[in-house]
């Protein structure tokens, strides 16, 4: 068909057609035909602008909601990032604690030591607690080991069960003091060492074991617990390790001013992170539905965004889904939400205003 049989047919375009054509102009980034513009019927002139003041509205008003929320959704995935970082960070540092916490001894002096058994002597204690600390250290441990050098569980429940009914049999008899009856049976510790013959089982406020050294090396001893306190207080004060997935109801009730704030960092993350990716992607799937609706109403299913406004909104999506994917191992229950009917009323009141 030649240009001017093409020429002839303009005048005959409806409004529609003429968006259509200026519409699919745009996306390939070229000018409108002239003839598309100027052979427009005064009967359609006003529908015409109306369908071009949508396509403007969808391509530069909502196109900068698009980058703005883009930028925000990236700002959202740093964040995301962040949470990442600490969850690593934390595991780290559990691993570092329990490192320090059971393959180290903590220092002392033989002076140290006897003033804390001393002390210990004269406390009471259910008798559970005393049979754990006698059978972690001490004669009573049980000597059949697994390939750790760890009691095995079967070693560790009968020898259990052996000194518990020794130790019930010498309260019965009188032999070993009890301060209480039945369930809640308390004894002094040092009436355990006097009956047992053993002595109390000391373990270090963070450790397993004491590293003793004669009272000569106390300005020694001394250096080495500070250092000891100082990694023990870093250690404490650093984000903690969460059990994942957390239930939205404990996200819902968590209170943001507890301290320490670096300590709940990763929790308080959580909670922002959810919160910008759920807007995030109420807002996106608004604004997918208004375009959507603008298509199928306006265009007869021609999509109204050009390229680089579908690639913008791709890249927003993109984020939104990923920062989605990674918080779902920190979230339970947690979904990419569909289009809520005030959002999308809000969307389209933008695009109305924008096309007047």
């Amino acid at each position: 068909m030649t240009d001017k049989r093409l020429d002839r047919l303009m005048p005959g375009l409806t409004a529609k057609e003429r968006a259509i054509l200026v519409m699919e102009s745009m996306r390939i980034g070229e000018k409108p035909d002239p003839l598309v513009l100027h052979t427009t019927p005064s009967h359609d002139a006003k529908e015409f602008s109306r369908l071009l003041g949508l396509i403007n509205a969808v391509n530069v008003e909502l196109a900068v909601t698009l980058v703005i929320m883009r930028e925000q959704a990236r700002q959202t995935s740093i964040k995301m990032g962040w949470l990442q970082s600490l969850r690593i960070c934390a595991l780290d540092f559990t691993l570092l604690g329990a490192y320090i916490g059971l393959d180290t001894k903590e220092p002392t002096t033989e002076s140290r030591l006897q003033a804390r058994r001393s002390e210990l002597a004269g406390e009471i204690d259910d008798l559970d607690t005393v049979i754990e600390h006698y059978l972690l250290a001490g004669p009573w441990a049980p000597d059949d080991l697994d390939e750790d050098g760890d009691p095995t569980s079967e070693a560790w429940d009968n020898r259990w069960d052996e000194i518990e009914a020794v130790m019930e049999e010498a309260i019965a008899s009188g032999a070993l003091p009890c301060k209480r009856r039945g369930k809640r049976r308390k004894v002094t510790w040092g009436d355990v060492a006097a009956w047992s013959g053993a002595d109390v089982p000391l373990f270090p406020d963070w450790g397993m074991a004491y590293d003793v050294h004669p009272d000569s090396d106390e300005d020694d001893v001394a250096r080495r617990l500070r250092w000891r306190e100082h990694a023990e207080r870093a250690l404490s004060d650093t984000p903690a390790r969460q059990t994942l997935p957390i239930p939205a109801k404990e996200l819902d009730i968590f209170d943001l001013t507890q301290e320490p704030a670096l300590k709940n960092l990763p929790t308080m993350l959580v909670i922002a992170v959810r919160q910008e990716v759920l807007a995030r992607a109420s807002e996106l799937a608004a604004i997918e539905e208004v375009i959507k609706q603008i298509a199928d109403v306006e265009f007869d299913g021609h999509d109204p965004l050009d390229d680089s406004g579908r690639f913008i909104l791709a890249e927003a999506r993109e984020m939104i889904e990923g920062v989605m994917r990674e918080l779902g191992e920190y979230v339970a229950d947690l979904a990419m939400p569909e289009a809520a009917p005030p959002d999308v009323e809000l969307i389209w009141a933008m695009v109305r205003k924008a096309a007047a």
